[in-house]
């Protein structure tokens, strides 16, 4: 067998970090254009507008597994080019919304095509690549969606400051006719041989409805009440909706979710890492910005200045994070975990009402290196737990447990900080940053698990 071309590697590397670009920068940009969707519709409540920002990450959750099965039907080049084009043809469908409700379907449209993306980039990248390098690989993956994330706070809030919220959306359009003429050029056609059966179609109806039915029982508390029969029912609902999935699972010849995959311990601790790693970081994104644009007063640009360096030192991280596990082993996953829970303690007892940017600048640093560390090294250990045939498999159920945790971060967030803290008041967000933290601890705990069952290639590095 003839040695992988490295230089090819790392350009199929960069074509399929930019053709996912904009599915990375949705999920941060929303956060900064959020205040302004609320501003253009005075009329909708902080409860119809939350499934702007959870829409995506539902619909993504449950149709990922199903877009990796048409992807690998259909050739991976062609499936990547057809989900750029829908996400682009979606994100001018948002852009022209003339109410939210059209923004929520625009949204989810997009989750539809970032699933004909998602679930077959990590097998094409990791195919291109030796064992050696797919640390590394799988960290500048994860660092160029940090490079996204990054883009979505500093340039979305500069876009919605100059034309408004529609411009989050806008910005996808150049993004994407860049990004498939890139893949025209440069990628392989591809896809599994092995004709296997079609995902259990109503496993992803029963992941997306429960999914669907815990957020808004969760998001509704705020007018239900915890103790709400209403409430109780619809989380209720949500709940058993999802073990019916998971006994379906256990059955389906295509399960939404491998049991079997799950069964290798590396591969289980690590996704668990990274659903409670997902729900506080991204309850985190959401409660930033309500802070830095509500207590703090910012414009909507600033504050979406103020959470980039976080994904910057998220997207320098990364890449280190990964190459470690690929020399040394899972050893940096718990620290890594623990520095980013300490770092949201910071928050929590070290800010108030009084604008103070040197502590906030230096919290997000903390914050940054932390989290970066945690997703480049997780990522790479989780996926180098499989065997090649199955990266694109494993691949989806992480980023379908990822989706899972951006919803349920979002939904915890929009219970916990109250309309008064939205409108200024300091009161509700020591508890809300201290809530993320006891999450990222949780993380930590299936971090060192997932340190201790990880098996330690012995392939040499380069």
């Amino acid at each position: 067998m003839s040695a992988p071309d490295l230089r090819r590697a790392y350009l199929v590397l960069a074509v399929v970090g930019l053709a996912g670009f904009q599915t990375a920068m949705a999920l941060s940009i929303v956060f900064v254009a959020y205040p302004d969707i609320q501003d253009a519709f005075p009329g909708s409540s902080a409860v119809t507008l939350s499934w702007v920002l959870n829409i995506f990450s539902i619909v993504g959750a449950a149709t990922n597994v199903l877009g990796g099965a048409v992807s690998e039907r259909i050739g991976r080049k062609r499936a990547i080019l057809l989900g750029v084009g829908g996400f682009t043809a979606a994100s001018v469908l948002a852009a022209l919304a003339p109410a939210p409700v059209w923004i929520i379907v625009a949204r989810a449209l997009m989750a539809l095509a970032a699933s004909l993306i998602l679930p077959v980039s990590a097998a094409v990248i990791l195919t291109e690549f030796p064992d050696s390098h797919r640390g590394v690989a799988m960290g500048l993956w994860s660092g160029a969606g940090s490079i996204a994330g990054a883009a979505g706070p500093s340039l979305g809030g500069w876009l919605v400051e100059q034309g408004g919220w529609q411009w989050s959306f806008w910005i996808n359009v150049p993004l994407g006719v860049l990004a498939l003429g890139a893949g025209a050029v440069v990628l392989r056609e591809s896809r599994d041989e092995e004709r296997r059966p079609w995902p259990d179609a109503v496993g992803a109806v029963l992941l997306m409805f429960g999914v669907g039915a815990v957020v808004l029982g969760l998001v509704q508390t705020r007018e239900w009440g915890w103790a709400d029969a209403r409430t109780l029912c619809v989380i209720g609902l949500g709940a058993l909706l999802l073990t019916l999935m998971a006994r379906r699972s256990q059955r389906h010849p295509r399960p939404i979710v491998r049991p079997d995959l799950l069964r290798i311990p590396s591969y289980r601790a690590g996704n668990v890492m990274m659903l409670f790693l997902a729900i506080s970081f991204f309850g985190f994104q959401f409660t930033s910005i309500q802070f830095l644009t509500g207590p703090w007063g910012y414009d909507i640009a600033t504050a979406g200045l103020l959470s980039t360096p976080m994904f910057l030192f998220i997207a320098v991280t990364g890449p280190l994070s990964g190459r470690f596990v690929d020399r040394v082993g899972p050893q940096l996953l718990a620290p890594s975990a623990l520095v980013w829970s300490l770092s949201l303690l910071l928050f929590a007892f070290g800010l108030d009402g009084e604008r103070d940017l040197g502590r906030w600048l230096l919290f997000v640093l903390v914050a940054g290196v932390g989290s970066g560390l945690v997703w480049g090294a997780g990522f790479a250990v989780v996926m180098r737990s499989l065997p090649v045939t199955d990266f694109s498999s494993g691949a989806s159920v992480t980023q379908t447990l990822q989706r899972v945790g951006n919803a349920l971060g979002v939904a915890v967030m929009v219970t916990v900080v109250s309309e008064d803290a939205l409108e200024g008041d300091t009161d509700g967000y020591p508890a809300a940053f201290a809530l993320l933290s006891v999450l990222g601890l949780v993380a930590t705990v299936a971090a060192r698990r997932t340190a201790r069952v990880t098996p330690v290639s012995t392939e040499p590095g380069p």
